[in-house]
């Protein structure tokens, strides 16, 4: 049989509020930026989710803290940026094309 770790599949998704904090902020942020058309926000959003990603996780806090939420669980923040823009693009079209100059 396979010696690889079982990682919990579908049912460890979105399992504890860290994980939820940080997709639900994510995919605001996303919706907001886009659908307003102000796209050049989320280098700012990005900076937060790949700083926090190279920092050593924090521990839990022992009450409700959105930034560590973040610094927790930032592949779910990016996550949900990159879905929320996806909905920001169906709100907003026009928003393409200022896109076009965030992304490489």
């Amino acid at each position: 049989m396979s010696s690889l770790p079982s990682t919990g599949g579908l049912g460890e998704f979105l399992d504890d509020h860290e994980e939820k904090h940080a997709i639900a902020t994510g995919l605001g942020l996303g919706v907001a930026t886009v659908a307003s058309g102000e796209v050049q926000q989320l280098s700012v959003a990005a900076t937060i989710g790949v700083q926090a990603l190279r920092e050593k996780r924090p521990k839990p806090a022992k009450e409700q803290d959105l930034t560590n939420d973040i610094k927790r669980e930032p592949h779910y923040f990016l996550f949900g940026i990159a879905v929320g823009c996806v909905v920001g693009l169906v709100v907003n079209p026009s928003a393409a094309a200022g896109l076009m100059g965030v992304l490489p």
